[in-house]
């Protein structure tokens, strides 16, 4: 027994010696990396920028006969319990991103892509500043009408059109 441990101490001690003596490869560095920065610590022109290429998305064509913009939320209800709640949920989503990303460039934005940090606003959601029309996205909706539109800022002028066929409210039907 003391042979075979004696045997392998020393199998180990040359690979150890090999693997740390041997050329360590060059890794490539990332040039371009994307980068993702909260909505807020956008300067305006990128905002305004950034609503130009949602709203150029409509014009987009997608997928099934729809256009790019409601292709994303499409695609994303048709495969969500094959997504989530599984090992690919990130690399899935970071893809699906990607692909957002270049169809945002085609339509001519450049900037980082941008989330909101919603802890941010944690306890005061409602009074967030990514609901002013000016600096973000428009309101969360007039709710004294059950359609809840969005009246004012550069998201009054979408219009749902993709949901589940059975939604949880009933106040949506697939269009």
């Amino acid at each position: 027994m003391y042979l075979s441990i004696k045997s392998l101490s020393a199998a180990l001690v040359v690979f150890v010696t090999v693997a740390t003596a041997a050329p360590s490869e060059k890794r490539a560095t990332c040039t371009n990396p994307v980068t993702y920065v909260e909505w807020r610590s956008l300067p305006q022109a990128q905002r305004n920028s950034f609503h130009n290429a949602v709203k150029c998305l409509r014009s987009k064509p997608g997928v099934k006969g729809r256009n790019a913009f409601d292709t994303y939320p499409s695609v994303h209800d048709n495969v969500f319990s094959n997504v989530h709640y599984v090992a690919n949920f990130l690399p899935w989503h970071r893809w699906f991103l990607h692909l957002r990303r270049l169809d945002l460039a085609d339509c001519g934005y450049t900037g980082p892509i941008p989330y909101w940090d919603w802890t941010i606003d944690s306890g005061k959601l409602a009074t967030s500043n990514i609901w002013d029309p000016v600096t973000g996205f428009g309101g969360n909706g007039n709710t004294r009408t059950s359609a809840h539109c969005v009246e004012n800022g550069p998201s009054r002028i979408l219009t749902a059109t993709v949901w589940p066929a059975a939604s949880t409210t009933g106040m949506y039907e697939a269009v």
